[in-house]
């Protein structure tokens, strides 16, 4: 079975300290790639994957193309990392597809709803309504659902 993950591709390690440190102990595997292509690969294995890239200048244009063939995936989601050459282009990247842009590992906190529900809304997809439902319930675990 494949785990949820974070696939991130940055140059410093600096972003995927900072996400395993909020993510703790969610269930969230973060995997660091060092490239965009690489990042991909592990897309193409598990589309369920979320994508977080820091947007420097060498990464700008393969990320933006990356944003716009997601639009053609609806549950292909992306977080961009600024650094802080990029700081100022915030809106340019939402204008993109972006679902959160963070400017600072200090940030990252604001994303952690974000990521839960993201694989909340992947999990529910292989259940029935049903169990989705019953899933949200705060009382499900103290019985059966029969």
């Amino acid at each position: 079975m494949i785990t949820n993950r974070i696939i991130v591709t940055e140059s410093s390690g600096r972003w995927a300290i900072a996400l395993r440190s909020i993510l703790g102990n969610s269930g969230v595997a973060v995997i660091e790639v060092g490239t965009l292509a690489k990042a991909f690969a592990f897309l193409r294995e598990d589309s369920r994957s979320l994508l977080a890239f820091e947007a420097s200048h060498a990464l700008a244009e393969e990320g933006l193309r990356l944003l716009v063939s997601s639009r053609r995936e609806p549950g292909r989601r992306t977080i961009v990392l600024l650094d802080d050459a990029t700081a100022d282009s915030e809106s340019l990247w939402y204008e993109s597809g972006a679902v959160s842009v963070v400017s600072s590992p200090r940030h990252l906190a604001s994303i952690a709803g974000l990521v839960q529900r993201h694989f909340e809304t992947h999990e529910s997809e292989q259940l029935s309504f049903r169990e989705a439902v019953w899933k949200r319930m705060p009382w499900h675990a103290l019985g059966s659902k029969s």
